[in-house]
């Protein structure tokens, strides 16, 4: 059927073929593990900047637009921002606590409140019932975004069992 010349060259095309497929694969399988060494790489260098990233997402709303306004009154609205820190739980709790107390910025303050009643978290009732007072003394003639503090401060304070007027 075959004589010894064909076997020949068909033995050795089977043995290229072999060959060229081992290579593939030997390709295949280091940039595989390349890749997986690389994500691991990226996954460890985003956790150690975990502390670092919850901090800038705990102080990003303060930057974004507010939520539905209602007869003058605007809402805090589930954010990326937000629902990372409400993610986080416990663990962003310390930094909303901190961030109840400038009620210089209170957009930050509104979702500073907004966040812990999500969480379910009462560690920062005494801070947002002081920062809930500054803002109170203030009156009606407060802007927008004071009556966003004043109201999401309410809320959490009401959620908390503390009924403010």
């Amino acid at each position: 059927m075959f004589d010894k010349d064909q076997s020949i060259v068909c033995f050795v095309a089977v043995v290229r073929t072999v060959k060229v497929n081992l290579i593939v694969l030997l390709i295949g399988c280091t940039l595989q593990a390349g890749l997986f060494l690389s994500c691991e790489r990226t996954r460890r260098a985003g956790s150690d900047q975990g502390p670092a990233m919850l901090r800038e997402r705990v102080n990003a709303p303060q930057s974004e637009t507010l939520g539905p306004v209602d007869l003058g009154n605007a809402s805090a609205a589930p954010t990326d921002n937000t629902e990372y820190v409400i993610a986080h739980g416990q663990e962003a709790v310390p930094l909303l606590v901190e961030a109840l107390k400038d009620t210089r910025k209170p957009k930050l303050v509104g979702y500073a409140a907004y966040c812990p009643r999500r969480i379910g978290s009462n560690q920062g009732q005494k801070t947002a019932a002081t920062s809930y007072d500054q803002l109170t003394k203030k009156g009606d003639q407060i802007s927008l975004e004071e009556r966003f503090a004043r109201s999401e401060l309410k809320n959490y304070l009401e959620q908390l069992g503390q009924t403010k007027p």
